[in-house]
């Protein structure tokens, strides 16, 4: 589903949603999005969902597309996050960054894809210590292989019937989002039923 097929659920719900376009790796874009955001009213929640994959042997990898993986991925959670703090800073907010099961272990044919988000993984673990004082939570979403057009890019072998729905991570990003007591949720694991247990 579009982002603009997103909005007219929002709000046909009842919400109020807009629409912008950016590049996340773009500094300059970035900023413009968060300055258009903070005109629109007071933020806080981000969800760092954005990602593209280059599926193959590290050795056939090229700078390029290793640069470009890790510059949408990574740098493009970073700047996003930063200024999602700067905007969270002495009022508190919450950051949810969707990583991967590949940020915890490595597959074949995804090196940049995995480094990115064991990154990502890294990157949460330090927001999160140092947005505790201003009361800015940072958790992680970690799934397996979700039913997405990336998941058939970069596992084309799985049958889309046992993929993960992108429902079930919208159900974990909502239970993080829902944690206001005194528990803190920092990272949520997600396999496909089929898969061995831990």
């Amino acid at each position: 589903m579009g982002v603009n097929a997103t909005a007219g659920l929002i709000r046909a719900a009842g919400g109020k949603a807009g629409t912008a376009r950016a590049d996340v790796s773009d500094e300059n874009d970035v900023l413009a999005l968060f300055a258009e955001a903070g005109r629109r009213g007071k933020l806080d929640i981000l969800i760092n969902n954005a990602g593209i994959g280059r599926f193959m042997k590290i050795v056939d990898t090229s700078a390029g597309e290793w640069d470009r993986v890790l510059a949408v991925n990574l740098r493009g959670a970073f700047l996003c996050a930063r200024e999602a703090m700067r905007a969270m800073a002495g009022r508190g907010g919450r950051i949810i960054n969707v990583s991967s099961v590949v940020g915890i272990k490595g597959y074949p044919n995804q090196g940049a894809y995995t480094a990115s988000k064991h990154g990502l993984i890294g990157l949460s673990k330090v927001m999160a210590v140092e947005g505790q004082a201003d009361g800015i939570i940072t958790q992680v979403v970690a799934p397996g292989g979700v039913d997405t057009d990336l998941a058939s890019q970069g596992r084309p072998d799985l049958d889309r019937a046992v993929l993960i729905t992108p429902d079930d991570i919208a159900d974990a990003v909502e239970y993080l989002l829902g944690q206001d007591g005194n528990a803190v949720t920092d990272m949520i694991q997600i396999r496909r039923k089929g898969n061995a247990p831990w």
